[in-house]
């Protein structure tokens, strides 16, 4: 252990820390293509052991990094200039659960699935659904204001937090919110926390709505020969009140490259829509579900298949689910890397055409990539693969990757509606943001005035600007 970090000592335990230059590989990686090391990792297992590390850190001046479960495609948890990663994964214990208040307090190292497993013994559930939720931290999704397959119905997470334990960079532990449904006292200063990815505070306590679990529930798969035809129908299914919990949609190439991998025997299509709806009671749900149907044959959809049988409804979303599995089959040496245009939202009448658009330019690099996402939102879902290995796959990528970020652009959308910013879409945040970048800036200076939370992130100073080193080769504009 470097000698100005044996202080530590004498706030966490030794086995609560990690020095060896091997073990500390293990934290330098996420879904992000970037390999960034850190000096320490510390398991803190108090808001008092956070407290005392981002004293010591504030008055040291050393970089800290919050960390989760390291699932980001954002980069948002890797250490961009070294020193302290807090990995919070001890932190993991649920404080209580109040089901006749329908709300759960919970430390930010709670996986989603445990959390839902020990709800559901409640009749409840956090409906916070992502694809990543069994090993998914609480914190991470709060931290990233992360945004859910059924988020249609849902929304962000952050419409379902109200209550946080934090620390500020100097060490001082804030509590904000209260144990009611409702809260209109002062600044909203949990939705200022929650989504800033670790670079204004360290989250040590989250208090949460939950909801009571739903009856019964199904999936709809329909499939269309024009993708258009798939908005009209979605627009038809919102008007007749069906209020579905999700609406995505798969195109041609994750469709068929899903199907044949994994033997679905689902129709050949240019689209397919996966919608989720939800009721009280069986009656209700068969009617939903007639309605979604009826709209979706009105607007030419055709071989409607559909269950409420869990097994089968997994089965219905694998198009959507899979695509790594199939890629991974099929395409050796492929993997799917966070890119800035992993997840950027757009007006639902740009959605289609701008999704036909995102295919032409992937065609035109020979870039290998499915396209899909939340057709009920406007948020698309490139899923980008190369091989890692490969410059020139990584350059054909990082092109299409500008040209979609233009094109966003040019329709008026954001380059991010779910992931947030992070690492790897910081250069493109001032085109976005304009002089309001300038108030998010003032707010880091002021919660952060030495500038050791999760720097290198959000566009919120200059490091955020410069290439990292990625996990395979290091100079790959010269190669």
């Amino acid at each position: 252990m470097k000698s100005e970090f044996r202080q530590l000592l004498k706030i966490v335990n030794q086995e609560n820390i990690i020095s060896d230059e091997t073990d500390l590989l293990a934290y330098s990686r996420d879904l992000t293509p970037y390999i960034l090391k850190p000096d320490i990792v510390i398991f803190p297992e108090t808001t008092k052991d956070v407290s005392e590390v981002l004293k010591f850190a504030n008055e040291k001046k050393i970089p800290v990094t919050m960390r989760g479960s390291g699932a980001s495609f954002t980069g948002s948890s890797l250490p961009r200039k070294g020193g302290i990663v807090l990995d919070m994964s001890e932190m993991n214990h649920i404080i209580k659960i109040i089901p006749e208040d329908f709300i759960c307090v919970a430390q930010p190292g709670v996986s989603l699935g445990e959390l839902n497993s020990e709800l559901m013994k409640y009749d409840c559930i956090f409906p916070h659904d992502i694809g990543s939720k069994d090993v998914s931290s609480l914190g991470g999704v709060v931290a990233s204001d992360s945004h859910g397959h059924h988020g249609l119905k849902n929304g962000k997470v952050g419409n379902w937090i109200i209550g946080l334990e934090v620390v500020l960079a100097n060490g001082k532990i804030v509590k904000l919110g209260t144990n009611t449904l409702r809260n209109n006292c002062g600044f909203n200063l949990i939705r200022l926390f929650a989504g800033s990815q670790g670079t204004l505070c360290a989250i040590t306590e989250i208090t949460i709505c939950i909801a009571p679990l739903p009856k019964t529930s199904a999936t709809i798969g329909i499939f269309f020969d024009e993708m258009e035809n798939v908005m009209s129908a979605v627009r038809a299914i919102i008007y007749a009140g069906v209020e579905p919990s999700a609406i995505e949609i798969v195109d041609q190439f994750s469709l068929n490259a899903v199907n044949k991998t994994l033997q679905l025997g689902f129709p050949k299509a240019e689209a397919m829509m996966i919608t989720d709806v939800e009721a009280p009671d069986d009656d209700s749900l068969e009617k939903k579900v007639n309605v979604v149907k009826e709209m979706c044959i009105a607007h030419d959809g055709r071989d409607i298949l559909w269950s409420k049988d869990p097994k089968e409804m997994d089965t219905l979303w694998l198009p959507r689910t899979g695509i790594d599995i199939a890629i991974a089959k099929t395409h050796a040496g492929y993997r799917e890397v966070g890119f800035a245009i992993a997840d950027p939202c757009v007006s639902l009448s740009a959605m289609i055409d701008v999704m036909i658009k995102m295919r032409q330019i992937f065609d035109e690099h020979d870039v290998l990539a499915a396209v899909f996402g939340h057709v009920g939102l406007g948020i698309i879902h490139p899923a980008v693969f190369v091989k890692v290995d490969d410059p020139n796959e990584w350059k054909a990528a990082k092109k299409a990757e500008k040209e979609i970020v233009d094109l966003i652009a040019q329709v008026g959308g954001t380059i991010t509606g779910e992931h947030g910013i992070g690492l790897i879409k910081s250069p493109f945040v001032p085109a976005e943001l304009g002089n309001s970048l300038d108030i998010m800036r003032a707010i880091k200076q002021l919660f952060d005035p030495n500038g050791i939370l999760n720097i290198g992130k959000m566009c919120l100073d200059e490091l955020s600007f410069e290439e990292p080193p990625h996990s395979a080769y290091s100079k790959y504009k010269d190669e």
